[in-house]
Parts: structure tokens; C-alpha cells; sequence
């Protein structure tokens, strides 16, 4: 779905797209609310927290393609999310960018980690043929930018 908000496809094209393009498709890279799209031709699926973020990216390479790079740009991700999340999933590569680390603990003083990062944003790789043939999932967490110029950023 694009910046404005408009669908791209009309609802009796994605059962098409689903079933004659997924399964070709090397990488698909849907945002939140594709995801629910997508997952919906087969039973409601709703994306409220991060954990179920994850776990629906290994429900997308089930419509075929080899790898899903889920996208995650709305900020309902905190530290405390990252950190649930982070415990739940031990197996996965997180690669952090742009986060301040347990040294910076002294530039904090005064404020909690929630205050000093608000808002994250947090994709995930999930590979059907990773390293010796294991699926493999990677999370990458940075920070939100804020910014009125984001056409074609996605």
C-alpha cells in the first residue's frame, strides 16, 4: 500500500497475486498491513504486537517464495517489545543499528531507556534456504526518522 493510504490492488486481484506470483518470487517485502492482507485469503490475521510480527513473517513463505522481508516502519515497537521479543526468539540474528548501547548508560542519567528511545523500527528476514538449508531469521532494529519526504522509501 502506498504512502496515501490507496490499495494498489483491488480484492479479487490478490488471490491472483497470491497464487500465481508469490510462488515465484525469490524475496517479497510486504509492510504490516500487506501482511494481514495476504494472510487474510486464508484466515483473519491481525499484527498487533511484535511477536506476532515475527511470527507471521514464517506464515508468509508459505505462499511460496523463498525469503520475506517484513516491514515494520509504524512505531508500536519499545525497548521492552524489543527486549520480549529478543527472549522469545533466542535463535534469530538481531542486528542493531543506530542504538545506543549498555555503555551509553551514562548519558541517560535522569531518563529511562523508554524516554531516550521512543520509537523503533523493526524489520524481519526470514530465509526458507538459509545457511545449510535451515530457515533462518534475522530482526533489524533501529531508529524511527521522522520525516514528511517518505515517497518511496518503503
Amino acid at each position: 500500500m502506498p504512502t496515501s493510504g490507496h490499495a494498489l490492488l483491488v480484492d479479487n486481484t490478490v488471490g491472483g497475486l497470491i497464487d500465481g506470483i508469490l510462488p515465484l518470487a525469490t524475496l517479497i517485502v510486504p509492510k504490516k498491513s500487506e501482511a494481514e492482507l495476504i494472510h487474510s485469503h486464508r484466515q483473519e490475521v491481525l499484527i498487533p504486537s511484535l511477536a506476532v510480527f515475527v511470527s507471521t513473517s514464517r506464515g508468509l513463505l508459505t505462499f511460496g517464495s523463498k525469503a520475506v522481508l517484513q516491514k515494520g516502519g509504524d512505531p508500536m515497537k519499545t525497548v521492552t517489545g524489543v527486549r520480549e521479543l529478543l527472549t522469545t526468539n533466542p535463535t534469530s540474528s538481531v542486528h542493531k543499528h543506530g542504538l545506543p548501547d549498555e555503555d551509553a548508560n551514562i548519558l541517560r542519567v535522569g531518563h529511562t531507556e523508554e524516554d531516550q528511545v521512543s520509537q523503533l523500527v523493526i524489520d524481519v528476514l526470514r530465509d526458507s534456504c538459509g545457511s545449510g538449508g535451515a530457515e533462518e531469521t534475522q530482526i533489524f532494529i533501529r531508529l524511527r526518522i521522522e520525516s514528511p519526504s517518505t515517497h518511496g522509501t518503503g
